[in-house]
C-alpha cells in the first residue's frame, strides 16, 4: 500500500530508496540500503525480513534481477511488491498479480518506480519520468519522484508518512556525519503532506551541512559564506538561525548579528541562553568579541 523508488546515481555510485504511503512511519517498514551493496523496497504484503535477505543476495554477488526473482517463489509473493538496485547493473522489480490495485512498476537502467493501492495507473510512469528529468543530487531526484507520484493521485487512502535513504556506492565507506558524507536518512512519520515535509527536511539537511563546513574552516570569510548559504537554504531552522547570529557576533559583526539574533529568538526561544553561554565561553577564551555579545544580549532583553 505504497509508492516507492529505488535508484543508483551513475555519476557518484550512490544508492537510494524513497517511499511514501498512508501508514504510520513507512520509513522503518519498507526501505533499506547498504553502502556499496544496494537499495531495496519491500511493500504490500511482503515481509520485513525479505529486505535483508535481498541485500544479502546482492552482497553475495547476484544481480538485482536475480535477488528479486529468488523471492517471487515465496508464499506471500503474489500479494507483494518489491524492487532492488545493486552496485552495478539494472534494477530488479516484481509486482505480484494479487497486489491491491492500481499496482504496477516502471524501470530503466538505474532506477525502478513501483506502487500499489494507487488512485491512478499514471503514478509509477510519472515517478520514473520525474526522476529522469531532475538533474539534482540523488536524494532530490528520489523525492521529486515521490512528489510527482503524489500529484498524479498517490495512495488512494490518503497520505501519512514518507522517507528517503541514500548511501555511498563504496562498500568500504563508513558514514561520518561530516559535511562531505553522502548519507541521507530522513523520515516523516505522521503528517498531512509528508512528501512536502520531506522536501523541507532535505533543505534543513543541506543547511546543516553548510553549518558543519563553516565550523571546519579556519578562513573567517569562508566560514561566513557557509553560514550565509545555510541561512539562504533554511532561514527558519531552529539551529541555523541562532548559529548565524551567534557566530556573526563572535566574529565581530555585532551590528549585523543584532537583528538576526532577535529573529532567531522568535524561531527558537532558547536562543538567548544559547548565545549567552557561547559568549561567556568566548570571554573565558580571551575573545575580544565575547563581551560585545554579552552586552548585546543585555540590551536585547532576551531570556537566558
Amino acid at each position: 500500500m505504497t509508492l516507492s523508488i529505488v535508484a543508483r546515481c551513475p555519476s557518484t555510485g550512490e544508492l537510494g530508496v524513497a517511499v511514501a504511503s498512508c501508514v504510520l512511519a513507512v520509513g522503518v517498514r519498507i526501505p533499506v540500503a547498504q553502502a556499496g551493496v544496494g537499495a531495496v523496497a519491500v511493500q504490500a504484503h511482503g515481509w520485513l525480513h525479505w529486505r535483508q535477505s535481498m541485500l544479502g543476495a546482492l552482497e553475495s554477488g547476484v544481480t538485482a534481477a536475480e535477488a528479486v526473482e529468488m523471492h517471487t517463489v515465496l508464499p506471500d509473493a503474489p500479494e507483494s511488491q518489491f524492487a532492488a538496485i545493486g552496485r552495478t547493473g539494472p534494477p530488479g522489480v516484481f509486482t505480484g498479480p494479487d497486489c491491491v490495485g492500481s499496482a504496477g512498476h516502471a524501470a530503466a537502467d538505474h532506477v525502478s518506480a513501483q506502487a500499489n493501492t494507487m488512485a491512478s495507473e499514471a503514478v509509477w510512469p510519472v515517478m520514473l519520468e520525474a526522476f529522469q528529468q531532475h538533474d539534482g543530487a540523488l536524494a532530490r531526484r528520489l523525492v521529486a519522484a515521490l512528489r510527482a507520484g503524489d500529484d498524479a493521485g498517490g495512495d488512494y487512502r490518503g497520505r501519512q508518512s514518507a522517507s528517503v535513504l541514500v548511501v555511498s556506492g563504496d562498500p568500504t565507506y563508513t558514514s561520518t556525519g561530516d559535511a562531505d558524507d553522502p548519507t541521507v536518512d530522513l523520515r516523516v512519520d505522521d503528517a498531512a503532506d509528508p512528501v512536502a515535509d520531506l522536501r523541507r527536511l532535505l533543505d534543513v539537511h543541506d543547511a546543516h551541512r553548510e553549518v558543519i563546513r563553516s565550523a571546519m574552516t579556519a578562513d573567517p570569510e569562508a566560514a561566513a559564506a557557509h553560514l550565509r548559504r545555510a541561512g539562504e537554504i533554511a532561514p527558519d531552522d531552529r539551529v541555523v538561525a541562532p548559529l548565524r547570529a551567534i557566530r556573526l557576533a563572535l566574529a565581530g559583526d555585532v551590528e549585523q548579528a543584532e537583528p538576526l539574533l532577535r529573529r532567531a529568538a522568535r524561531i527558537n526561544p532558547s536562543t538567548g541562553g544559547w548565545a549567552r553561554r557561547r559568549a561567556e565561553a568566548a570571554v573565558a577564551d580571551g575573545s575580544p568579541h565575547g563581551k560585545a555579545l554579552l552586552n548585546l544580549l543585555d540590551r536585547s532583553g532576551l531570556p537566558s
